[in-house]
């Protein structure tokens, strides 16, 4: 058995088991080690179903119960652990129902998946919120089997057709809906729009790594139904991948931006080029740095927020 894959985050969502042994492999013995920790605790059940006398033989079931009780804490505690994770990962509120609060049962609400932002905003949001219901996506379906019904984007419009006929939608900062937002978690890019019919998104952004922030080479910035103005993208860099500046441009425009690695946002505003009725800004990004083996992603900068001013 292949321990070293096996033991790790995966398991916390269907092989509880390999919990206790990820705390013997923290504690004890290194990780290659624990297929000999495995060996020799089968080898000694085994000699102790052989040798122990049939008048004790209530040792053995006995045994057993004491072995799934002193693995039930380090299973408990992995379980709570990836469970506060998983909520600080979706939402940064300390009321969980802030979705239907702001609602106040005047409708329901759908959740658009851009497939820019964390899944986990979606599911901790749903599962907290009586409110929210149908989910839908326009790109990449949402992973994890939440049931998502897929819509059609026009891309002269911003229409989403196919989507539910609901008052307000849940997304992220990257699909900028046409209605007002009545309430939103900053800290996870998430807002709550009251939308006007027909549903439609305001602006499109591409070049970002599915379910992320992160930019490659280049971004592009769309708004619809436009005629000017600009947008001011909050950019940020990571301290654990990049040591020295990165630099923006916004191509056709001497506009450009350096963004120190500190880890904060910094906004730059970008002027808006038009042509048929949409405005367009392009980004490009440089460097960019792939992680590591475990993530071959070209990653840039983070483009957190897009606001728009005509």
């Amino acid at each position: 058995i292949p321990y070293e894959r096996l033991i790790g985050v995966p398991s916390q969502s269907d092989t509880l088991l390999m919990l206790a042994l990820w705390r013997v492999h923290e504690r004890w013995v290194e990780l290659d080690e624990v297929v000999a920790v495995v060996v020799a605790c089968s080898i000694l059940a085994a000699l102790a179903f052989l040798v122990v006398p049939r008048r004790l033989a209530i040792v053995l079931p006995l045994g057993v119960l004491a072995f799934f009780l002193a693995v039930a804490r380090p299973i408990s505690a992995r379980m709570e652990y990836a469970a506060e994770g998983a909520l600080a990962e979706g939402m940064h509120k300390q009321d969980r129902e802030w979705i239907d609060r702001a609602v106040a049962g005047r409708g329901e609400v759908g959740a658009l998946w851009t497939g820019n932002g964390s899944r986990f905003s979606v599911w901790q949001n749903e599962f907290f919120n009586r409110s929210v219901g149908p989910v839908f996506y326009a790109g990449t379906p949402m992973e994890g089997g939440l049931p998502a019904e897929m819509v059609r984007l026009d891309r002269r419009t911003g229409v989403l057709h196919g989507a539910p006929d609901v008052p307000f939608v849940l997304t992220d900062g990257s699909a900028e809906l046409v209605g007002d937002v009545v309430a939103k978690d900053g800290a996870r890019n998430v807002f709550l729009y009251q939308v006007d019919p027909p549903l439609r998104q305001a602006a499109l952004v591409e070049g970002l790594h599915p379910a992320d922030t992160w930019s490659g080479q280049s971004v592009t910035y769309t708004r619809f139904d436009c005629d000017g103005g600009t947008v001011a993208v909050a950019l940020q860099s990571d301290p654990a991948l990049y040591q020295e500046p990165s630099r923006v441009r916004v191509l056709g425009t001497k506009v450009s931006a350096t963004v120190p690695p500190d880890g904060r946002p910094h906004v730059l505003v970008a002027p808006l080029m038009t042509f048929q009725g949409r405005c367009f800004a392009r980004f490009a990004v440089s460097p960019t740095k792939v992680p590591g083996p475990n993530d071959p992603r070209p990653l840039g900068l983070h483009f957190n927020s897009f606001r728009y001013s005509s």
